[in-house]
């Protein structure tokens, strides 16, 4: 599963699992980080 994370976010999906899968992107002005769900439940 992948979401793209706002700044604020990233500590939370981190404590689901999650990991960046690149650098901070920019699209339209609304900044995000790739994000990809390693851990299984």
């Amino acid at each position: 599963m992948t979401v793209f994370s706002s700044p604020y976010a990233i500590p939370i999906y981190q404590a689901l699992g999650f990991e960046s899968t690149d650098k901070e992107q920019v699209d339209n002005g609304i900044r995000y980080f790739p994000m990809r769900l390693t851990k299984q439940f």
